[in-house]
């Protein structure tokens, strides 16, 4: 079962994502590269599995996503994992335990514009001191055969090729994405509901008709510096968008927009 983590505008498309692995003892997990910034503050009942800038196992999935902040979404595996491809993911996934977050890495799958290229040394290699949250997952499908070494290129996968299957088609094995719903009662032995989920990703254009140079912020979290008479254009998930432009190195005034973005849009800062 494949997991894609956290996925709403003001970043471009999914942040994050994890495959869901069983031990050999038949428990299951989330194997995950955990950025060394993660903020979530796990409660004690699920502290263990969850240690940011490694990649880590986390069992006790149903209060750990409880606990996650923003939307989730599944890709449940269409079928049964064969025992002998089961058996090659739990003992890749026990030795990857404990390597470091690939921090270095964070600019080589362009997030947002999904890139895979032809190979030119041979296939890819599934083998690494460190990993990238994409890297990792896209590294686990090629251990257990449903994507090609020859074809996909790990360190270039972005988390948005497992979601959307623009680049990376795994709709032979896995069923399009479902958002997780954490809407029944902690106490409760009903399995997590899974809701059938159409997420619908738009292009937000900013346009800068100014002479200044502003620092773009979306939803919070920090965009592009845009120069003046430039655009630059934003990919995410149809939703609420904040933007908040603070110019840089002028005394202009900081502009603020808002509004609901449901279809490719263009928005200008004012001059």
């Amino acid at each position: 079962m494949l997991a894609v983590g956290r996925a709403a505008f003001g970043s471009p498309g999914p942040t994050h994502v994890g495959l869901i692995v069983k031990t050999e003892d038949g428990e299951l997990g989330l194997l995950q590269a955990l950025d060394p910034h993660f903020k979530m503050k796990p409660t004690p009942r699920i502290r263990r599995g969850v240690r940011p800038g490694e990649v880590c196992w986390t069992p006790d999935l149903v209060n750990y996503l409880r606990e996650y902040d923003g939307r989730i979404f599944v890709r449940p595996f269409r079928g049964t994992l064969p025992a002998d491809a089961s058996r090659r993911l739990t003992t890749w996934a026990r030795h990857q335990v404990g390597k470091p977050y690939g921090l270095h890495k964070l600019g080589l799958p362009p997030i947002g514009l999904p890139i895979q290229s032809l190979h030119l040394g041979g296939p890819a290699q599934i083998e690494g001191d460190s990993w990238f949250c994409s890297e990792l997952v896209a590294s686990a499908l090629v251990v257990t055969r449903h994507l090609s070494p020859w074809h996909v290129r790990p360190s270039r996968t972005d988390p948005e090729d497992l979601f959307t299957d623009r680049l990376l088609n795994l709709r032979s094995a896995w069923e399009a994405p479902l958002l997780w719903s954490a809407s029944i009662p902690e106490s409760s032995k009903t399995p997590p509901r899974l809701e059938v989920a159409r997420p619908q990703f738009v292009e937000l254009t900013i346009q800068n008709p100014t002479q200044h140079t502003y620092r773009l912020t979306l939803n919070g979290e920090f965009i592009a510096d845009l120069p003046p008479y430039h655009e630059v254009p934003i990919r995410g998930i149809a939703g609420r968008v904040t933007l908040r432009a603070k110019p840089l190195r002028s005394t202009a005034g900081e502009q603020l927009l808002t509004g609901d973005v449901t279809e490719d849009t263009n928005w200008s800062l004012s001059q």
